[in-house]
């Protein structure tokens, strides 16, 4: 129009503004009897009608929604004049839109403490799961995790067997400042030990502790009994032996005291149909909730549903699958009884140090790593399922919307990768953990990472989301600037078995012996079997790499012997 009226448009247009942010209260309000803007708003991609979904799950997807329809209807309903709509686009009529969209931040970082979950399985090799490539695997809850969350491709843990690998998260110990680098190693952790659940209660946590444990408290004598919850730092806990036969544990040794698991099968009467099984080598026929990890998820269903308390929580769930033994129900079987496997590795250039392999395994066949693998795919299968009903509860509740998810495994397993089955070596079949942290509301939103980092990160980094903010981890360095986009400076990461130590700057993997013996260098990104050694190759990547180790020990030394403690 020619004749714009700068000041009559300038007020009616402020107007319409104002009357746009005084909406913001009916935003607020969503279903508490005032004006619903669910009604108003277009709902995301993916993503169910607002009005199909409760009015607090909404509120952070609405906000960079309701922010873009304000922008957009400042600039369509503008009578300026088109080629001088830019200059009148000020900031005056933007700013309620922009204080919007700094809303979106609440996705990650909510006003509120956020809820800490915690979700270990063991033995989940990286490669056997879809959201890291496999093409067999029937993980459906993973993929919503990844498409939700943060996806860690190049995570390192630090022990390599689930007693290493457990204890030095809980206490942010690496693997040779406690010499512990197998399962037995360690009799019980010192008194004065900093754990991660004990620093968060210390915060203002409500902590629990459900599933599978392999830990070692602190007693001073055996009839001191159980005490897990206050070494820990556990309001609530309940333990048990992991994929276990009765008497015993699942890799060597007893655990004196109950075991929880057993009793519950003798006073449900299971216990004879669970050694019938056993004996048997069958798959499980108990129904779902007596099956060991069934049994974990249902106890982490009761607790969830029965959580009264004002405090946030951190909830850490153990599971034992997929560990084997591979005898869930043959529901889970069923979808891999033709699947094609991946078969038997072998090295192409070396042939591997004795004392690199000591605990493993050969394979004993092709045929022997198909079957092993069609069963770790059914374990794996049925882990998946429980890991939905756990996230079910949480929303069920009301507690997914606040709480951020972490997923992961202790360390993978070889089941056929070199020819090798069992753990404890440090090819990335074992040292990958299958690692995914989703943030509140899902804001991660499928992201990759590719920057090296390991399990220790987890504790410096929910140390500061939970707001602990007098508490220090041992180790680790904190990963929330990955998840605002930044950088982190972390050049290398580590892990480490008794007589060798693995280094990773995110492509080239050293593994470098204690004792002398030749080292090995691979690049993941072209060779993530690690079947090709190229250390002849590349004399000054190993150089560097050694060089790292040697920093490592410097600052986190001295290296202790086995049985140490």
């Amino acid at each position: 129009m020619s004749g714009y009226n700068r000041g009559t448009h300038s007020t009616t247009n402020h107007r319409w503004i104002l009357a746009r942010i005084l909406g913001i209260t009916g935003w607020l309000a969503a279903g508490s009897g005032h004006h619903d803007w669910r009604n108003h708003l277009p709902a995301p991609a993916g993503k169910k009608a607002w009005t199909d979904r409760p009015a607090a799950a909404c509120r952070n997807d609405m906000l960079p929604c309701y922010a873009m329809m304000v922008l957009n209807d400042i600039y369509t309903r503008s009578e300026i004049n088109p080629r001088r709509r830019f200059q009148q686009f000020n900031m005056r009529s933007i700013f309620p839109a922009f204080v919007l969209l700094l809303g979106v931040n609440t996705m990650l970082w909510p006003a509120d403490r956020p809820n800490i979950i915690f979700i270990e399985v063991d033995d989940l090799c990286y490669s056997h799961a879809s959201p890291w490539g496999s093409k067999t695997a029937v993980t459906p809850t993973l993929d919503r995790l990844a498409r939700e969350g943060f996806v860690f491709d190049q995570a390192m843990c630090q022990g390599m067997m689930c007693g290493p690998s457990r204890n030095c998260l809980m206490s942010g110990k690496y693997p040779h400042q406690l010499g512990l680098y197998q399962n037995g190693d360690l009799k019980k952790l010192p008194k004065e030990t900093w754990t991660l659940p004990k620093a968060l209660q210390k915060s203002g946590y409500e902590t629990a502790w459900i599933g599978k444990s392999h830990l070692k408290p602190f007693f001073a004598k055996k009839k001191d009994g159980d005490t897990f919850k206050p070494f820990f730092g556990f309001d609530h806990a309940l333990h048990t032996l992991g994929r276990t036969l009765v008497g015993g544990d699942d890799e060597g040794g007893k655990e004196d005291g109950p075991n929880p698991y057993m009793e519950h099968l003798e006073k449900s009467g299971r216990l004879a149909q669970y050694e019938a099984d056993a004996e048997a080598k069958r798959n499980s026929t108990l129904p779902e909730n007596d099956y060991l990890d069934g049994w974990f998820t249902k106890n982490a269903e009761d607790y969830i549903a029965q959580y009264a308390s004002d405090k946030p929580l951190f909830l850490w769930v153990n599971y034992s699958v997929p560990h084997g033994p591979y005898d869930v129900a043959d529901s889970y079987h069923a979808p891999f009884a033709n699947a094609a496997m991946p078969g038997v590795s072998k090295p192409l250039n070396f042939v591997h140090p004795d004392s690199l392999i000591q605990r493993t395994k050969t394979i004993r066949s092709e045929k022997y790593a198909i079957d092993a693998q069609r069963g770790f795919h059914a374990n794996i299968h049925f882990m998946d399922t429980q890991v939905k009903r756990l996230l079910e509860s949480l929303e069920s509740k009301g507690l997914l919307e606040n709480s951020w998810i972490i997923f992961f495994s202790d360390q993978g397993v070889m089941e056929g990768a070199h020819g090798l089955v069992h753990k404890h070596t440090l090819f990335r079949q074992i040292t990958q953990p299958s690692l995914i942290v989703r943030a509140p509301q899902g804001a991660g939103g499928g992201k990759r990472i590719s920057q090296p980092v390991e399990l220790m990160d987890l504790l410096p980094t929910f140390l500061e989301i939970g707001g602990a903010t007098n508490e220090q981890a041992p180790s680790g360095i904190s990963l929330t600037p990955l998840f605002r986009g930044k950088p982190i400076s972390r050049p290398y990461v580590f892990g480490e078995i008794e007589d060798w130590i693995v280094v990773s700057d995110g492509r080239h993997r050293l593994i470098e012996s204690t004792k002398g013996e030749k080292p090995l260098l691979f690049d993941d990104t072209v060779d993530p079997e690690n079947l090709n050694d190229i250390a002849d190759k590349h004399p000054s990547i190993v150089k560097g790499h050694q060089s790292a180790i040697q920093q490592w020990f410097k600052e986190t030394g001295p290296r202790l012997p086995a049985n140490s403690m």
